[in-house]
């Protein structure tokens, strides 16, 4: 069963943490190991891959939850809670959208219309509307038509958590925003952990300017949740 957003959010924000201590601990039980006067080289080889072994599947372990918990939410979209009304509000929500399209507004105009005004059912409706819309925007330019559909859902994502603030379901539609931002932040420290449970040595500016990039990515998705400007 799919973990909730909340769910996984508190998972992937976790796991980074854990996957940093595992990588410290790790260092510093060699480092206690390697400098030992008690034990023969031989037998600190064998402890300090011993450690390593432990290391690798407590690093499985957590990469496999954290695998887990991030498709969960790639899988997950915010939709408006279900209403008796809602087949007919999204029927004028297409209406409207449909018309906004052929006049020439832009799916983002659209989207920010929606959000502006908290309608839900619009941001649905030109979901509905998007694939054909770009299909037909892309002829003839140099654009791909997948990347653009990325785009607009991570868009549309935005916007209906925008538009649901202040409700359980926005809460929720939150969490996996983040929770999908906090995926890049875990996946960049078990990285590191695994190399150092793998015996090999990472570029460490690499490492810290990847590590700064997720933390803006990160960062950013938690200000467009409350800046539109953002």
């Amino acid at each position: 069963m799919p973990m909730t957003p909340t769910a996984a959010r508190r998972q992937l924000d976790a796991a980074a943490t854990a996957a940093r201590n595992i990588r410290e601990a790790l260092a510093a039980d060699i480092d206690g190991i390697a400098n030992s006067k008690a034990w023969s080289d031989t037998h600190k080889a064998e402890l300090i891959t011993q450690a390593r072994t432990d290391a690798a599947a407590a690093l499985a372990n957590l990469k496999a939850r954290t695998d887990a918990a991030a498709a969960d939410l790639a899988a997950y979209r915010p939709a408006a809670p279900a209403s008796p009304t809602q087949d007919a509000a999204l029927n004028r929500a297409a209406n409207r959208v449909g018309q906004l399209l052929d006049a020439g507004t832009g799916l983002a105009e659209v989207l920010q219309l929606a959000v502006k005004n908290r309608d839900v059912a619009m941001i649905e409706a030109a979901r509905e509307a998007a694939p054909v819309r770009i299909h037909l925007d892309s002829r003839g330019r140099d654009s791909d038509p997948a990347q653009r559909f990325a785009e607009f859902t991570a868009a549309a994502d935005l916007a209906m958590t925008r538009a649901l603030a202040g409700t359980p379901a926005g809460a929720e539609a939150t969490d996996a925003l983040l929770g999908r931002a906090a995926a890049s932040l875990a996946a960049h420290e078990l990285t590191a952990a695994q190399a150092a449970a793998e015996g090999r040595t990472i570029n460490g500016l690499e490492h810290a300017i990847a590590g700064k990039y997720a933390q803006q990515e990160y960062d950013h998705v938690a200000a467009q949740l409350t800046d539109p400007n953002a």
